[in-house]
């Protein structure tokens, strides 16, 4: 069955709930440079690559690029069933299918597992944070109990 995804509320603040800003990534930051990954670092062709040369080139850059193309469906596939299969028995929002092919680039896609463990880095942050804010509480409670000032 092929059903429209009910909205989801969003957040109305950027701030936790102790009042501290949320790290947010630039846009730069959510993705990884695909070009300067395969182009940085190489030399730039100085001497004129004979007709034969380059045909392997080009016969190779084919190959990689079918490499790439699969790997990009299956990602696409993925990401549409991350985010718009929902519910028991498991539905699929259209619209919402198209929206998230649409969205993000080749460096996205490439940073997609770096994407989330920086998640997991940032959540396990604000537990840390939350628990040193719990923990100066009480620290200064038992010296207000114990009268010191400072």
């Amino acid at each position: 069955m092929i059903t429209k995804k009910p909205a989801r509320a969003k957040p109305s603040s950027r701030r936790n709930a102790g009042g501290a800003r949320v790290i947010q990534f630039p846009a730069s930051e959510r993705s990884i440079d695909v070009r300067k990954l395969l182009i940085d670092g190489q030399s730039t062709p100085t001497v004129l690559i004979p007709a034969e040369l380059q045909k392997a080139i080009d016969k190779r850059a084919r190959e990689l690029s079918e490499e790439a193309y699969a790997l990009c469906r299956e990602h696409l596939q993925r990401r549409v069933a991350f985010t718009c299969e929902y519910g028991y028995p498991r539905v699929l929002d259209l619209a919402g299918a198209y929206k998230a092919i649409a969205q993000g680039n080749l460096g996205g896609a490439l940073a997609n597992a770096w994407i989330t463990e920086m998640k997991y880095v940032v959540r396990a942050a604000k537990s840390a944070a939350r628990q040193s804010a719990e923990f100066e509480e009480k620290l200064c409670a038992a010296l207000e109990e114990s009268g010191w000032t400072g």
